[in-house]
């Protein structure tokens, strides 16, 4: 046998070598009677040494079943590294976003929280995604909240590069369940029973933010102070549940001027009347006189003035991708969308709304069996 391989039985051989000046040995399945095994045995044996040289030898990656391995890998356990991480990150991130993290951690991976970091592989956090319920937009986010996390652990070497599992990977939507798209208009039908079926300021609120496409946030946080009576809303803060303190939007894009249509613009006159006296806010929650928190309260609201109106139910958040799709159906020009929403480019605003044109236009589509019909 060569120098450092040694027969044991009649399906496996030992290997030994030398490892930061300690002697080490290592069962390995292979024939020993096969001079094609053992010629490759050997060769894999001369590439050990040449890392172990080099320095650059993982012991548990050389022999990821052998218990010798726990010796040299870092005991930090992966739920534990994360929730450090992410009270590191809490200082220097929007309330919003550090909420939006803390959700990504503590709740949306639990498979690979007590796995050791330097064991956790790509395959793990694969399979803790298929379980959950959300969109490929969805599983993106999260994925990026870890991607960050371990990106961070490689530069602060607890894991070196070839161990970061997420590390140059993505996982597609077949590999998690399906669900109905998280766009879900309302018709204009719709809109109509809503905003007839709610009353004063709460009624206000929501025609105003179907003839303006504000996100909730932004609904929540619009003051008095930022209307241009001209005919703007100015959107520079918003209003998050995670923060009691309005902030400034996540990106540059959303901080714009919003033209506002001779209904919003009426709306706001008669909310006038009711909050402008009362406080900095334009829209109040109903029940306490006082601006709202957050959009839980919001959500509940339009929950209950849906069931009185009997249209399905679906989050306030469905209000501006109605302004968007009936927008678009309407005729107005795409780049005016686009600059209403606060979208970075108008191709976002054609890729996510384009699509529900046709559903919401009964006619969609007679245009073309009409000229046809003329030739």
């Amino acid at each position: 046998m060569p120098k450092g391989i040694r027969r044991v039985s009649e399906t496996s051989v030992e290997v030994s070598f030398t490892f930061n000046k300690k002697s080490y040995r290592e069962r390995i399945k292979c024939n020993p009677d096969s001079d094609h095994d053992i010629a490759e045995l050997t060769l894999w044996l001369d590439v050990l040494n040449l890392k172990i040289r080099e320095g650059s030898f993982d012991y548990a990656e050389a022999f990821p079943n052998s218990h010798k391995r726990l010796e040299f890998l870092n005991p930090t356990i992966t739920g534990d590294y994360l929730k450090g991480w992410l009270a590191q990150q809490k200082p220097r991130l929007k309330a919003s976003t550090y909420g939006n993290y803390r959700k990504v951690i503590e709740s949306q991976f639990p498979g690979i929280m007590p796995k050791l970091m330097v064991e956790l592989k790509f395959k793990h956090i694969k399979e803790a995604a298929s379980l959950l319920s959300v969109s490929q937009k969805t599983l993106n986010n999260y994925l990026s909240v870890l991607r960050k996390a371990f990106s961070d652990a490689e530069q602060d070497e607890l894991i070196p590069d070839y161990r970061n599992p997420l590390h140059n990977r993505s996982i597609q939507l077949r590999t998690v369940r399906v669900i109905k798209s998280e766009i879900d208009p309302f018709s204009r039908q719709e809109i109509a029973k809503i905003v007839d079926a709610a009353t004063g300021i709460e009624r206000l609120m929501l025609l105003f933010s179907f003839h303006t496409g504000l996100r909730p946030s932004e609904l929540l946080g619009l003051y008095w102070s930022a209307i241009d009576w001209q005919g703007f809303a100015n959107i520079y803060q918003v209003q998050t549940e995670a923060s009691a303190e309005l902030e400034e939007p996540k990106t540059s894009s959303s901080i714009r001027a919003v033209k506002l249509n001779a209904i919003a613009l009426d709306a706001l006159k008669q909310a006038k009347q009711i909050t402008r006296l009362q406080n900095q806010a334009v829209f109040m929650n109903p029940r306490t006189k006082k601006p709202f928190n957050g959009d839980q309260m919001l959500r509940r609201l339009f929950k209950r003035t849906c069931l009185k109106a009997g249209v399905r139910y679906r989050h306030p958040y469905q209000m501006r991708h109605s302004y968007a799709s009936t927008s678009l159906m309407s005729g107005e020009s795409p780049s005016f969308i686009s600059a209403q929403l606060g979208h970075k480019t108008i191709d976002f605003t054609l890729k996510t709304y384009t699509r529900y044109i046709a559903d919401n236009d009964p006619s969609a589509g007679s245009k073309f069996e009409e000229f046809m019909r003329q030739q």
